[in-house]
């Protein structure tokens, strides 16, 4: 299956750059997440949802912990994605892996799972822009701590 992935140098240690994908607040800081729920463990919900209005949530992506290894990597299984212009589309997988390097580590962002189709192509056209500006904002705001 089709995937994208991107790694981006943080300097900054690797639990940071985790813990980053898992504190809720965080993600309301660097990635501007409206509302969440994540459940920091093996079989945990992560879910995060954008853009609230009157309406409700504009957009809302949602998964289970499939592994977590703290300071070193993130699995969400059965991703979906919640988008009011499309097909719902999922299940798909994100992997978030920090590897230590010298002075910092690596952050790796991957997401597979991509089907065909219209919705599947824009979806995956969209998340090779957005996942590597999501990398470039999780260095910023580690960095900054």
């Amino acid at each position: 299956m089709r995937h994208v992935e991107t790694t981006v140098r943080v300097n900054a240690a690797p639990e940071a750059v985790l813990r980053a994908f898992t504190d809720v607040e965080a993600m309301r800081q660097w990635w501007g997440a409206d509302r969440g729920l994540v459940e920091p463990r093996e079989g945990g919900v992560w879910a995060l949802a954008w853009e609230r209005s009157a309406q409700g949530f504009k957009y809302v992506t949602t998964g289970r912990i499939a592994s977590m290894e703290p300071g070193c990597r993130l699995c969400i299984a059965d991703l979906v994605y919640f988008n009011p212009d499309r097909a719902v589309l999922g299940p798909m997988m994100l992997t978030v892996q920090v590897t230590a390097v010298d002075g910092g580590c690596l952050l790796t962002i991957r997401q597979d799972g991509y089907r065909d189709g219209p919705d599947w192509d824009w979806y995956r056209d969209a998340v090779s822009q957005a996942w590597p500006e999501v990398a470039k904002l999780v260095k910023r705001f580690v960095e900054a701590a």
